[in-house]
Parts: structure tokens; sequence; C-alpha cells
């Protein structure tokens, strides 16, 4: 669960790098004419991957104009449809938690086909509780994902037995690094812009938008795999989101969202659940 558009130019990048590189090899042995079926075959690799590589690199930035496109168009919708009409109140958020137990709603297992996206719940934060809740959400955020930092320099040992040492090492740097990411993640996603003198959370059947940002969780690669509502003693009401995705090899990732819920709005955090759950 990356940036999208980021990632998607980062990889475009990396494909024209490599196209490059690849073409320029297949090029300088053909200048040079090869002189055996092996450098000829050399040659027509060296080019077949350059022309897949650029492939790559336009289809990747199409797909990122593609949802660029989308979520414009979808930023529009909601200004029309869903405007601000008042300033959220100025309150501090209270930590209200109540003794229920965990409700866990486990919803598709693959993705949606496109659709316009219902919105659920639109909530509003002043600036001032907006850091309260940026706080908790980030602490949360460490303490959950601590757990699966350590497992890798255990991972990494076992895997590396034979110098099992430098194994826990790097995986002491790799946990290390796993946490940085999910930090700036959260950061990247729930930080307030500095024009806007509010924060604004929005749940539809389809993507979170924090902000202005959006976390896809119904397209053609990101899916929900289940969605819960938590009561936290330290952190209060927090809907739990639980994002998944194939990689490349096909084998499944996921990823932990945290949501705050304000303390007025249980009651649509409850619909919300119910929703996921009937879908």
């Amino acid at each position: 669960m990356f940036d999208t558009g980021i990632v998607n130019k980062l990889f475009a990048i990396v494909f024209v790098i490599l196209a490059a590189f690849m073409l320029m090899l297949g090029a300088s042995l053909l200048v040079s004419w090869p002189s055996n079926q092996i450098e000829w075959l050399i040659v027509l690799m060296a080019l077949g991957a350059s022309f897949f590589l650029f492939w790559g690199a336009k289809q990747t930035l199409s797909r990122a104009k593609k949802q660029q496109a989308a979520e414009h168009a979808e930023d529009l919708r909601i200004k029309k449809d869903f405007p601000v009409k008042r300033k959220p109140a100025k309150s501090n958020y209270a930590v209200d938690v109540k003794n229920e137990p965990k409700k866990t709603i486990t919803v598709a297992s693959k993705p949606v086909n496109e659709h316009t996206p219902v919105i659920l719940a639109q909530w509003m934060f002043t600036k001032a509780t907006w850091k309260i809740v940026f706080k908790k959400v980030l602490q949360k955020t460490y303490k959950e994902e601590i757990y699966t930092a350590v497992w890798y320099p255990v991972f990494f040992g076992l895997l590396a037995w034979g110098h099992y040492m430098w194994g826990i090492l790097a995986g002491v740097l790799f946990g290390l690094f796993y946490l940085w990411f999910r930090g700036y993640y959260v950061k990247n996603k729930f930080g307030a812009i500095p024009s806007q003198a509010y924060a604004e959370i929005i749940i539809s059947d389809s993507y979170l938008r924090i902000n202005g940002k959006y976390i896809h969780y119904a397209d053609d690669k990101y899916f929900l795999k289940s969605v819960q509502q938590e009561s936290d003693k330290e952190f209060g009401d927090l809907l739990h989101f639980d994002i998944g995705w194939f990689t490349s090899k096909d084998l499944p990732a996921s990823m932990d969202l945290y949501v705050p819920i304000p303390p007025d709005k249980m009651h649509e955090a409850r619909l919300i659940l119910e929703t996921f759950q009937k879908s």
C-alpha cells in the first residue's frame, strides 16, 4: 500500500533506465556485427527486453494517469455532493473506550469491479484535534508493527543459517527500515494540509480519503480483507482496515490501517461495519 502515483512513476523510471541499457547493449553488438549465433541471440534478447521494458514503462505511466484522473473526478464529485457546510466543532478528542467485544467483519477476498463509490461517512476535525488524532494513529501503528519487525532478525537468521549473525544483523536493519517506512506512510497519508482549516476523513465502500489523499481497497489491485472496530484504552476507538493485494509473484500481502472514530460518530462506525458485512 504505497502512494501509487509516486510508485508508478518510480517504476516507470527504472523500466526506462533498464530499457535504455538493454537497447545500448543490443545496438552496440549489432553495430559491430555479431560473429556467431550466441552473439545474435544476445542481440535479439537485449532488443526484445528493451522493447518490453519501454512498453512496461508506458503501461505503468498510463495506469498512473488513469488513477489520477479518476481521483480528480472523485474529488469534484465529493465537492459537489458532500460540501463542507460547517467547520468542525472545537472540542478535545476525548478517549471514549467502551467495554464492547471486538467486532470483525470479513469482506470480499478479491477485487471488485469499478463502480461509482458510495460515501459512507465524512468526519471533520479541527487542526488542534487532528494533531492529537494523528499522534495516536502514529503511535498505534508503531505499537502494532513492532511485533512484525521483531520477527525479521529471526527469519533472516534462519535464512542465512551458515552465517546467522550476519542474517540477524540484516534482519535488525530490515526491521528498522520496515518501522520507518510504516511511520512514513502514516505521516504521508494522514498529514494535514497546511492551507486547510480542518482535517477530513471520508470513508467509502472502495477507498479511504484522508485530507485529500486516497487509499484504495476496491480497485484492480487492492482489496479489503476485513474491517473491525477496536477499543484501545490508550488510543481510543478505531476502525481497523486490513487491506490486501498480491505481489508481482502472486504472493499475498497486506497492511493494517487504523482510522480514529470521533466519540460522537460511533453510530456511523457501526453503520460502516454493517455495510461491509452486507457486501
